[in-house]
């Protein structure tokens, strides 16, 4: 007979907290006019150690009140996949996240001002016109799939294009709640989520630590107020971590990968604060460990797109700020968002050259938010691969061993649309 599985219960206490319109910089998220702030309530996290790779874990949450304590439904998550470890199985990956920028909820305030508006393909067209809902149904059937594991979903910002008004925050997070009570969601911010013209008046710094929104003469406007949230609410209902600064920059191990999480929104220029703490991060990764090198950001190094004139100068700035570093330290993929599109560069791509022993770039900007017009013009280069507008979807990359890693691109509906092996000597 089999034995009965081994069961042991514990509880962990956590911490709690919130807040209030004027902790964010400036209207209309600090605004309590009616359809702007209202209170989140409190926000709850609790820190549980000691997981074992593997093992299936049954959770509750719990309230505590006057009379005892109020305990929501039960969850299943897995222990996570640890440093360094690799395959149990023959064929079957070490590791495997799924990435997507770009997403919202039904309640969300999308931006139509540049270039996006509705899909005109019928497979970008949502079967109940929430094409947020159908990606987040997607990541739960990845997730659900007996056939996978789901290590992590990253999400490179532009989360729930509240701007502003605080009840969409409490739509999109009861949306994800599907997948983001099985597995980790590991988020950064985008524009939407964090860009503000101040920290809140006078010398106040925002919760990222600046006053001064990074608003660099290459970006020509394009770092604009999108709200005044800057980064409260993505800060207070996430947890990252620990090491850097907050949801704004840090980086960890899972299984064979050191992944480095930027903000795109922040100074990266050699001598700042972000640029300093990157150099030190990519000077200390054991590439005998994780030999894989990701580095993710909601602003794309390299695309194709001429959304317009503003997108490709900050491109080109971001590269002339931190692409020599990332090559110097083999960065193997770039990942971000920004452009409502995927985008795939040439491999070993460095300067507009391929082949040349630099990185390959992708943009998976496709989780939810209106696809770019499809009279949006494409810039002429030789540097793109595989570009859509066409799909809602998700990247999946899935790490075999030191040597190969399968990306790809995955469709609402389950379909791959565009695929892609890395293989190192």
């Amino acid at each position: 007979s089999m034995a009965a599985p081994m069961v042991s219960t514990t509880k962990v206490k956590g911490e709690s907290t919130t807040y209030v319109a004027a902790d964010m910089c400036e209207a209309p998220a600090t605004s309590t006019d009616p359809g702007f702030f209202i209170s989140p309530g409190y926000l709850h996290k609790v820190k549980v150690g000691n997981l074992k790779a593997g093992v299936e874990y049954n959770y509750k949450v719990g309230l505590g009140f006057g009379q005892g304590v109020k305990w929501s439904d039960q969850y299943v998550l897995h222990g996570p996949t640890p440093r360094g470890a690799t395959s149990s199985e023959e064929g079957k990956p070490a590791s495997t996240f799924l990435v997507l920028a770009n997403q919202g909820c039904g309640e969300s305030k999308y931006d139509t001002v540049l270039g996006a508006d509705p899909p005109t393909s019928p497979a970008a067209i949502s079967s109940h016109n929430n094409p947020a809902q159908d990606v987040a149904d997607l990541i739960s059937s990845l997730v659900d799939d007996d056939a996978q594991t789901i290590d992590s979903v990253h999400h490179l910002g532009n989360l729930a294009y509240a701007d502003g008004a605080a009840h969409v925050w409490d739509a999109y997070t009861n949306m994800i709640q599907s997948y983001a009570s099985r597995v980790p969601i590991l988020v950064g911010v985008g524009n939407h989520d964090y860009d503000h013209s101040g920290g809140g008046g006078g010398d106040r710094k925002d919760i990222s630590g600046v006053i001064n929104m990074f608003n660099p003469p290459w970006g020509n406007g394009a770092f604009a107020t999108t709200g005044g949230e800057c980064g409260v609410p993505v800060s207070k209902r996430f947890a990252v971590p620990e090491g850097g600064n907050g949801v704004f920059w840090y980086s960890y191990d899972q299984s064979l990968v050191h992944t480095v999480m930027l903000s795109s929104e922040h100074n990266m220029t050699i001598g700042s604060s972000q640029y300093v703490w990157l150099e030190n991060d990519l000077a200390k990764v054991n590439r005998s460990i994780t030999p894989w090198l990701v580095v993710e950001m909601h602003r794309p190094m390299y695309n194709s797109e001429l959304v317009n004139w503003l997108n490709p100068m900050v491109s080109e700035g971001m590269q002339n700020e931190i692409e020599d570093l990332l090559h110097h330290y083999e960065t193997d993929l770039v990942l971000s968002g920004h452009y409502h599109s995927y985008f795939r560069s040439c491999n070993g791509l460095y300067a507009y050259e391929c082949d040349k022993g630099g990185t390959t770039y992708i943009t998976v900007g496709t989780g939810g938010a209106p696809l770019d017009a499809n009279t949006t013009l494409l810039i002429p280069n030789t540097h793109t691969e595989y570009f859509d507008r066409e799909h809602f979807g998700v990247g999946r990359a899935s790490v075999y061993n030191a040597t190969s890693l399968h990306w790809e691109f995955v469709a609402v509906g389950g379909d791959v649309i565009d695929e892609l092996w890395l293989t190192k000597d």
